[in-house]
């Protein structure tokens, strides 16, 4: 059911919602971090007390543990929110240029020219083979022109041809 779901989602919003799902997986983490010290931190003062010395460096060590899981939770989450946009746009972007070049074509538009230079992978293979054929097309459509050209110019050939013919029949004829 989750894979149907997943398929009927854009690139854009699969890749945002797998974003999501790791930082909802580092908020539960950070969560059972930041219990497990405070567990630690009560136990340590348990045995403080029935020891009779002093808790305070288990205190700091608490503060500090804290803090920093705290603080390397809100940059991850950071990081992981201008990744997810990022690479969601590096995805998304050169899609959405081969749809419009794509439709570009079947509207008869060969003069489209496709930047494939700043893109690897899957994509850059999908924009170089719509590149390609945009070339191919016009070579298609330029030697179509040339054809129907020779064969235009054939067709006014016969053309006067017939119409000189027609001309000297009407001479012989007057003449007869």
């Amino acid at each position: 059911m989750i894979i149907k779901l997943l398929r009927r989602m854009s690139v854009g919003k699969r890749l945002a919602t797998g974003f999501g799902v790791v930082l909802v997986l580092m908020a539960v983490l950070t969560g059972v971090a930041l219990y497990g010290f405070s567990e630690l931190h009560q136990i340590n003062g348990r045995l403080a007390q029935q020891n009779k010395g002093p808790a305070t460096t288990s205190a700091e060590m608490y503060a500090v543990l804290r803090a920093a899981v705290l603080i390397i939770g809100v940059l991850a989450a950071v990081v992981a929110v201008f990744f997810s946009r990022r690479v969601a746009q590096m995805i998304t972007r050169p899609i959405a240029r081969a749809a419009t070049v794509s439709d570009g074509i079947a509207q008869g538009n060969l003069a489209q020219k496709v930047d494939v230079n700043h893109h690897g992978g899957e994509l850059g293979l999908l924009l170089h083979s719509m590149q390609n054929t945009i070339y191919r097309l016009r070579e298609l459509v330029e030697a179509v022109r040339d054809r129907a050209e020779v064969v235009q110019n054939g067709t006014r050939e016969i053309a006067r041809g017939n119409a000189e013919l027609s001309s000297r029949t009407e001479q012989q004829a007057s003449t007869l």
